[in-house]
């Protein structure tokens, strides 16, 4: 195994680029400083996982979304990298993926001979590589021998929504020898950390339910989890 070293940047006021011509008005710095950020957008990463709590040996089956901070889909970095480390900053897995436009499918597998205790799932970019630590995505975890003994799947039906629009979250529960689990559960939909609506479900007899939640007006910018 070997330690996660997080990338450390010093950023300067004006990144890259000719220096300001003298006389230049600062409405004229401004707007070059506006367009390099149109063309350089920084990337933003949000993983959903399965679950939250995983077994030695167990798979972290995982959805990765990729957007700017412009709220466009990105034409930057293809390969995003997925990494799970423990409190002590020790890497314990890893692996790479090809981003598909805008997200990834993906697992992870965590190794057998991991210790229980609570690690971070980590994601970020190529091009996240060269940004400050706090940009990348972090996802705490629990590894122990009490996990459940089945795995919960969601897909969304968009990658990016505006305040207002309508999200419909499809939902699979099966077992570990995937067969369909009918199972009731409890969903959540926060925004910057504040609790938007909850609510409460069950799985079918094929394991499957269906959550649609309308998102709420003035919103914008808002990283929403469910």
């Amino acid at each position: 195994m070997k330690n996660f070293c997080f990338p450390i940047t010093i950023i300067l006021l004006l990144i890259t680029g000719p220096d300001p011509i003298p006389g230049q008005s600062l409405q004229v710095i401004m707007d070059k400083l506006n367009l390099y950020n149109q063309n350089y957008p920084e990337e933003i990463v949000y993983v959903h996982s399965d679950r939250n709590r995983y077994s030695p040996g167990n798979i972290i089956w995982f959805k990765a979304y990729i957007i700017t901070d412009l709220g466009e889909k990105p034409n930057l970095s293809r390969d995003l990298y997925l990494g799970l480390v423990d409190m002590d900053g020790q890497e314990v897995a890893h692996a790479k993926f090809l981003v598909d436009i805008d997200h990834v499918n993906g697992d992870l597998e965590i190794p057998p001979q991991v210790s229980p205790g609570n690690y971070l799932l980590m994601a970020y970019t190529s091009w996240m590589k060269n940004t400050p630590v706090e940009r990348i995505f972090t996802k705490e975890i629990t590894i122990g021998d009490d996990a459940p003994a089945f795995t919960i799947t969601l897909k969304l039906n968009d990658t990016l929504f505006a305040g207002g629009s309508t999200v419909r979250a499809d939902i699979e529960c099966l077992d570990n020898k995937n067969i369909p689990v009918a199972a009731p559960f409890q969903y959540k939909l926060t925004a910057d950390g504040s609790i938007v609506l909850q609510g409460e479900n069950k799985t079918d007899k094929s394991g499957k339910a269906q959550v649609i939640v309308v998102l709420p007006e003035g919103n914008a910018g808002s990283m929403y989890e469910i």
